[in-house]
């Protein structure tokens, strides 16, 4: 088993009261839907050229689709679990804009899971430069809180490594700038 996909089902899996694995179907997380969304693949047909990334048969599989064209067919069935990601970049936003960005197109920010794992497997899946440039890689912002300084932050990932992660500022009460970060929309 390829350590990408020992990762993949190591975070998409939960153990249930009985003890028995089983693959998790919602992501909490503070996007719509009472902070729940479905980890699963949705009949959608997103406007920029993306990928399917899902779990067949304990297997991970993708599909590169382009823009336009609709996520039925190939080898993630609708309904599977897994999630969609477009394959390039957008130019940096805040953070707040980049959600606004995505939410327009019926999508979101990638969750750090998606984000780092389809980073790992970038040149299979088809994406594109996942390491050139902090990607927003959260729908969540945290407190930040130290010293004097307060405010909210949120996840980055890449710059050089899929292993790279940090903060990036969404807001702060010291007056530091909001940071701009190049993302991608996923679902």
């Amino acid at each position: 088993m390829t350590r990408a996909l020992v990762l993949a089902l190591t975070l998409l899996s939960v153990t249930t009261p009985a003890g028995a694995q089983g693959i998790q179907e919602t992501v909490r997380s503070l996007t719509g839907n009472d902070g729940i969304y479905s980890n699963r693949i949705v009949q959608t047909a997103p406007p920029l050229d993306y990928t399917e990334v899902c779990i067949v048969n304990g297997e991970v599989v993708h599909d590169e689709h382009l823009g336009g064209e609709p996520t039925t067919g190939g080898n993630c069935p609708v309904g599977a679990v897994g999630w969609i990601i477009k394959r390039e970049e957008r130019t940096p936003r805040l953070w707040t804009e980049a959600r606004m960005d995505c939410l327009a197109d019926a999508m979101r920010l990638p969750e750090a899971m998606e984000s780092q794992f389809s980073c790992l497997n970038a040149d299979q899946f088809g994406l594109v430069d996942m390491t050139g440039n902090w990607e927003w890689a959260s729908n969540h912002a945290d407190l930040e809180e130290r010293d004097t300084v307060r405010g909210l932050r949120a996840a980055l990932f890449g710059l050089g490594s899929c292993d790279h992660a940090t903060w990036g500022n969404v807001g702060r009460d010291d007056g530091q700038s909001a940071a701009s970060a190049a993302y991608r929309c996923s679902r």
